[in-house]
Order: structure tokens, then sequence, then C-alpha cells
């Protein structure tokens, strides 16, 4: 992953499928001092029956034997459901803002079925897979027509796309793309507006990146992977109830490339076997 300048703060927004390093500098008391370190899960953003969570930090010579008895920073909850601002996390090594070859707009939203059940959708599609058809399978062969349910984009030989999510659900989704670092280039509530762009001589870089309820964020990637790869919310529950798409990548490269290794064609085939014999209950998405 890309490391980030380091900055002082006394907070630091995570979702899930996130990651960060953190420096703690332990010069806040004598050699024998205890502190809890804090993990708080906002109850603006989750529903959560247990959201604080405690670790123990000692000092060398701290009586470990008893527990530490500091208290919280009285940090109000921003209820953002958002990361840290971007104009904060700037990427060590600067990679600038290149023009987009192509830029297309996608919006989350949610329905319930005809069954009652609770699903999420991206571009008015609510993903669901054959398992008996890898789409990267189908695209070696060349096929790159597929049924509206599995969600595919292709952007064929665009060479740097640009993705803008507008956010209509009540909440916030931490998206995650397969094979690449997402320049995260705007931030906020509501729709994208077009006019920020934040840091363009070196934009945020993340796999995951938060975006808050009813709001949006812009993010920008090189195609220098050939490949099918997915687009998603790291939530379990999201993503198996349809918030997925696959980025289809330089399709006339993906069998170029290189061969798809032998233990996963053979794995579809011992499916396929499987399948044969026994009738699979699809329970989700297939992700």
């Amino acid at each position: 992953m890309n490391s980030q300048k380091p900055y002082t703060t006394n907070v630091v927004t995570l979702g899930i499928g996130q990651r960060t390093d953190v420096l703690v500098t332990a010069n806040a008391g004598p050699s024998n001092s205890a502190f809890w370190m804090r993990s708080n899960i906002s109850t603006l953003c989750s529903a959560a029956k247990q959201p604080n969570a405690l670790a123990a930090i000692y000092y060398d010579r701290a009586d470990t034997s008893k527990a530490p008895k500091s208290t919280a920073w009285n940090v109000p909850d921003p209820g953002t459901c958002a990361n840290d601002d971007l104009s904060k996390t700037v990427p060590t090594y600067p990679i600038a803002l290149k023009t987009p070859t192509t830029t297309v707009t996608y919006d989350i939203g949610f329905f319930v079925n005809s069954t009652g059940s609770f699903l999420w959708t991206l571009d008015d599609v609510s993903f669901r897979a054959n398992y008996n058809q890898p789409v990267l399978l189908q695209a070696d062969k060349k096929n790159y027509t597929f049924p509206a349910e599995w969600n595919v984009k292709n952007f064929g030989s665009n060479s740097t796309i640009r993705v803008i999510i507008n956010n209509h659900s009540p909440a916030s989704h931490p998206m995650h793309l397969h094979g690449h670092n997402m320049q995260i280039l705007s931030e906020g509530p509501g729709d994208y507006d077009g006019s920020t762009i934040i840091n363009p001589s070196n934009p945020q870089r993340r796999d995951v990146q938060m975006v808050r309820a009813n709001g949006h964020y812009v993010f920008q990637y090189d195609a220098d992977n050939p490949g099918i790869w997915p687009f998603h919310c790291h939530i379990a529950w999201h993503v198996s109830g349809g918030l997925y798409a696959n980025f289809m990548e330089r399709p006339d490269d993906i069998s170029k490339k290189s061969q798809i290794p032998y233990i996963m064609q053979q794995t579809c085939v011992d499916w396929q076997a499987y399948t044969n014999r026994d009738v699979v209950d699809q329970v989700d998405s297939g992700v």
C-alpha cells in the first residue's frame, strides 16, 4: 500500500477493510504511567451493540496488574461516517493526476424485492453472479456480452478511468477496488457537482475509500492491469445484497496477459462436475 506523509491527530477514522499505521509518542507522563487506547464505532454510523474497544498501554515501569485509569478525550462524533480529510492524507511518493480518457457516474441505491429482501444497487443493478460462468474465463474466450445482473463495466482500451460515485442511500459504504490504487479526488455530502478536486498534483491513494451516506466520492485509476476487477462495498451483507460491479479492463489484452493458472481452471472443472449432480442454493450475490 501507499505510505502517507505523517500528520498529528487525536483520531483516525477507518472503515471495514481499511488499514493505517499509527505512531504513538510515549511522552505523556512518568515511566510508571498507563493509558487506555480506544477504538470507538460511531453510533451515528453503525447499529453496533458494543461500539467501544480498549487496549491497555503500559510504560516500562507501570504496574501491569492494574487497569489504566485514563479517561477518553472529549472528541465530538462528527457523524459524517467519512475518512479523514483528503487534504491531510498526502502520499509520500507523488503521482500527479492525469487527464481521464473516460468518466462514468454510478449511483448507489437500494430497494426491497418481492420476497421482502433488502437489496443494494450500483448503477441501478443489484449484482448476482453465475457461479458456473466466471467473467474472467468468458473474457479470456473473447465473450464480452453478459447478463445485466452480472454488472460488467467494460472500459475497453481506455487508459485512465475516472469514476464518480453518488451514494443515494442512508448508509456509508467502504468501497473497495481490486487490482489498483484509487486516486481519491473528492469526497463530501450530496452528489458530486464537478467543482472540487483535492490536491491534483498528488491526490490521496487508497484501495478502500468510505463514501458517506447521501454523499459522494470521486476516484481515478490507470488501466495498467488487464483483467476483471471487483469493485464492491466491503461490508459483508452489503456486497452479498448486490453492491458490486465487475470492472473489465483492456479486454483485448486479457488473453494476452498470461495464461490463466491451471489450478483456477481445474477448480472450475471440479465445480461444474459438482453442480451437475447437486443443486447449489445461491443465497447471496456470489462474491
